[in-house]
């Protein structure tokens, strides 16, 4: 998503590299983030005009992945952010306000709309429920963070405010079969009752510098920042020990692991025909630079 260009790029990935293929025009809002389900994608956005996305309600626009069409725009909350399908239901944080909505995929229709208090942000799925993060603030700009947890069974939600000042980031992560939030600089498990327990946290920085976090595996990725390049990517075991930091570019905002598929469904189309097939032979006889999905047998 190219968030002040109002729309997305498409890539083609393989071993060799990233391609372009085409655009996707977002209406003239802004993208925020992409969920994709099947051949579609879901995504967030909003205007951009600060005098305009405070307070309108923004979307969650789908689109056709084989068409480049957006087949639907769905009006939900003010500034939505994170999604998560869960439950058979896409879940939407509305950022600016203090609601999450259930969007039923077979319609394109908000099935339900939940309170959860104010700023939620980032989901994570833990023990067949749903949890949040949430950030706000006041007409001051003071930063206030909390917690929230979405019993599936009976919809009902725990809230908790940790107050204002608290050195304490937006991500939530489910980690080492545990749920963990950033906070003062690392992440720390929070409890049942959505408590941090600060002797738990992992990763010791600067909670300034800290500018995003992701839990791949069994290791963490922080993103550290002062807003000058050359940036770092730490990464962090679970014993809480720093095993690797990298030199990046500035501002390491988020983080993902590709892995190959080698079905040879090269045109996705979901199944192994001669198309595919005409494709491979081309490649080695081309002699071509290897590409993951082609090579079936390893």
């Amino acid at each position: 998503g190219v968030n002040n260009d109002y729309k997305l790029l498409i890539f083609n990935i393989s071993d060799s590299g990233l391609s372009y293929e085409a655009e996707v025009l977002m209406d003239g809002l802004s993208p925020r983030e992409i969920v994709v389900l099947g051949n579609k994608a879901y995504v967030s956005v909003w205007d951009s005009d600060w005098y305009v996305y405070p307070s309108e309600p923004g979307y969650i626009k789908v689109v056709n992945l084989e068409s480049l069409e957006i087949e639907a725009s769905i009006e939900v909350g003010v500034m939505p952010e994170d999604m998560i399908f869960h439950d058979n239901y896409l879940w939407v944080a509305n950022s600016g306000e203090s609601s999450v909505m259930k969007i039923d995929i077979n319609d394109n229709s908000v099935f339900q709309s939940l309170e959860v208090g104010q700023g939620p942000t980032n989901f994570a799925s833990y023990d067949g429920d749903i949890y949040l993060s949430r950030t706000f603030y006041d007409s001051n700009w003071n930063t206030f963070y909390g917690s929230s947890k979405i019993d599936i069974n009976d919809n009902s939600v725990l809230v908790n405010d940790y107050g204002a000042g608290v050195a304490c980031g937006g991500g939530i992560y489910k980690y080492q079969d545990a749920l963990y939030r950033t906070y003062e600089g690392g992440i720390a498990r929070i409890d049942e009752n959505l408590n941090i327990i600060p002797e738990s946290r992992l990763g010791n920085y600067s909670s300034s510098e800290v500018y995003s976090v992701e839990v791949i595996g069994d290791n963490i990725y922080f993103g550290l920042s002062d807003y000058v390049s050359p940036d770092y990517v730490a990464v962090v075991n679970s014993l809480g020990e720093e095993i690797y930091l990298h030199e990046v570019g500035i501002l390491p905002g988020d983080f993902a692991d590709w892995v190959c598929f080698s079905d040879g469904d090269i045109n996705h189309d979901g199944s192994l025909n001669v198309s595919d097939v005409v494709v491979m032979v081309s490649n080695i006889v081309n002699q071509d630079s290897f590409e993951c999905i082609l090579d079936i047998d390893g």
